[in-house]
């Protein structure tokens, strides 16, 4: 072995190129989220990422028994003198070695990894501070409630001496900022992926550890500044049945309805991503918009039915207003149990497609619970 005592752990003639490791163990922990692009599907944190591995030309005798403590049991050596496993990302934007802090690795004692169960053996161990900029698949069908599952898949570039597995407690911690939460899962997944090679039936095989991402999005502000007004907007449309029919002024009332409707999406438009394919938000603003517009093209048919009865001459003017006053009548008792069910079942259909796994079954039940009761009793109970 080598003296601890200030000096170098690394022996002469020692050769960075040169793997005498046949096992690495892997772990990591998110600690900040910077940003999640819907647009390009980018999702940027920081981690640590932590490797462990046994190199037996790298042992040493520790100063004195091991006790519990890694003083005198402990030595630094930078990644540039000692062999150190060839990682990288698979779902990367940018460079991974450029994107990790080249912080010294610690070699341990014999002493100490003597201490260790059978089926954790090593004594190097490397901890990096990494900025992780990572490419994720955005499914935004239900925006603002969606979820999303993002792979983080480290494996060897080149060398394949050695084999991969997990660290204990590897992974299983979350990070959120303003919008979103990153839940990191317990079941990481180690397994060996295959290449095909061009022009052969040979495959290569690569060892590797599957990290699963949780992306979940906060729906609050869609919820307070663009939803709940819009559902406002359809409750205050069905007061437009109880202003008389003789009243000029019930049209303005309906139009400016839908004006302030109009105002609340082109306001908030530049917060809802753009999707090639019309999303759960999309389909809600097309049915409290049609919702919002029934009273007014209600009000306009009833004022043309009024003024044909009366200008046909068979009935009187207070005739003529039997019949529209009954058609008004029985639209104000049927238009909130037709907003009920136009709301209910645009809230049920997003419920049910949110069941394909859990991040998506906690966003779709979970989190719109406010705005179902909101939505469905308060139009009810307004009825």
């Amino acid at each position: 072995g080598h003296a601890a005592g200030g000096g170098s752990v690394v022996p002469e003639g020692y050769s960075v190129d040169e793997s005498q490791t046949s096992e690495v163990m892997l772990s990591f922990r998110l600690r900040k989220l910077f940003n999640v692009d819907s647009e390009t599907g980018v999702v940027r944190m920081s981690a640590l990422l932590s490797m462990y591995w046994y190199d037996p030309r790298l042992g040493f005798q520790g100063n004195a028994s091991y006790e519990g403590s890694l003083d005198g049991h402990s030595l630094v050596a930078s990644p540039k003198t000692v062999w150190t496993p060839d990682f990288e990302l698979r779902e990367r934007v940018d460079e991974l070695r450029d994107s990790c802090n080249d912080k010294p690795l610690q070699v341990l004692s014999d002493e100490f990894v003597s201490t260790l169960p059978p089926e954790y053996h090593y004594n190097v161990v490397w901890s990096q501070a990494c900025v992780f900029t990572v490419k994720c698949r955005l499914v935004l069908t239900d925006f603002p409630f969606d979820a999303h599952t993002c792979n983080l898949t480290f494996q060897p570039w080149a060398d394949e001496t050695y084999a991969v597995r997990l660290a204990p407690n590897a992974s299983h911690n979350e990070v959120q900022n303003q919008q979103f939460m990153v839940h990191l899962e317990h079941d990481a997944a180690v397994q060996d992926l295959l290449y095909a090679l061009p022009g052969t039936s040979a495959v290569l095989t690569k060892p590797s550890v599957t990290f699963r991402l949780l992306v979940q999005r906060f729906p609050r502000y869609y919820i307070v500044n663009y939803i709940l007004p819009l559902l406002l907007m359809v409750i205050l449309s069905w007061l437009t049945f109880w202003i008389p029919l003789d009243r000029s002024d019930r049209i303005a009332y309906t139009v400016t309805l839908l004006l302030t409707a109009m105002a609340v999406q082109f306001i908030t438009s530049d917060k809802r991503p753009a999707e090639k394919e019309d999303g759960w938000i999309d389909n809600f603003q097309i049915v409290t918009t049609c919702l919002i517009c029934v009273p007014s093209l209600e009000s306009v048919l009833l004022f043309r039915l009024h003024k044909h009865l009366v200008a046909r001459g068979r009935v009187s003017a207070d005739q003529a207003d039997v019949l529209p006053r009954s058609i008004d009548r029985f639209c104000r008792h049927s238009f909130p149990l037709l907003a009920a069910a136009c709301l209910v079942a645009l809230l049920w259909r997003q419920s049910r497609l949110g069941r394909t796994d859990e991040a998506s079954l906690h966003a779709a039940v979970l989190q719109p619970t406010p705005l179902q009761f909101i939505g469905f009793w308060g139009v009810v109970c307004a009825s």
